[in-house]
């Protein structure tokens, strides 16, 4: 099948709006998850189903920093299918998630079942980690690509105790530290 230079054009713009959502979760940046989505976009599939202007002040705001020391969003398979001003997508997604040595955190990530087969040992952090789907439309209008909305669609998960290292090794002399905000080393070459 033979794309025009018009679809292939439209084809990376949406894909670019989906790099810009993912990165958005990763930094907990409201403001460019809002950039990415119509002011009338929808989130569907939890942890809250509404108007993303909605959601997003409480996935990103209090939701994701409460339950995630950090969070990661890996994009695998892209389907795009493009229907004039309209697209619809499907990506594969891991995330990995690190959350806190707090039990009110491991307890409302994890589950009480999954919990106690970890002893219900809350002094340690634990990798949280997701197979997912994240289904999305988006509208094209005044010639620009954005999220009309997103649905999660969860396939798998896995829980272990972290056993990360932070302080020795290459860590120890890897200088530069992930943040959650605008002040991450990646944001003054991409904005």
């Amino acid at each position: 099948m033979a794309l025009s230079l018009s679809e292939l054009s439209d084809r990376e713009e949406i894909r670019q709006v989906i790099y810009k959502h993912f990165r958005a979760a990763d930094r907990l940046d409201q403001a460019l998850e809002m950039e990415a989505c119509w002011d009338d976009a929808v989130f569907e599939g939890g942890p809250v189903d509404q108007l993303m202007s909605e959601a997003v002040p409480i996935i990103y705001g209090e939701m994701l920093p409460k339950y995630f020391d950090v969070t990661n969003h890996y994009m695998a398979n892209f389907l795009i299918d493009v229907r004039g001003d309209e697209a619809f997508t499907e990506t594969y997604a891991l995330a990995y998630h690190i959350v806190p040595a707090d039990e009110h955190a491991i307890m409302a990530v994890l589950g009480p079942k999954k919990f106690a087969e970890m002893n219900n040992d809350a002094s340690r952090r634990y990798e949280f980690i997701m197979g997912m789907r994240y289904a999305m439309r988006l509208e094209k209008r005044g010639g620009v690509w954005k999220i009309a909305t997103i649905r999660i669609v969860n396939d798998w998960s896995s829980a272990k105790p972290y056993s990360g290292v932070e302080e020795e090794g290459v860590y120890s002399f890897l200088k530069l530290r992930g943040t959650r905000d605008r002040t991450d080393q990646s944001y003054p070459w991409n904005p």
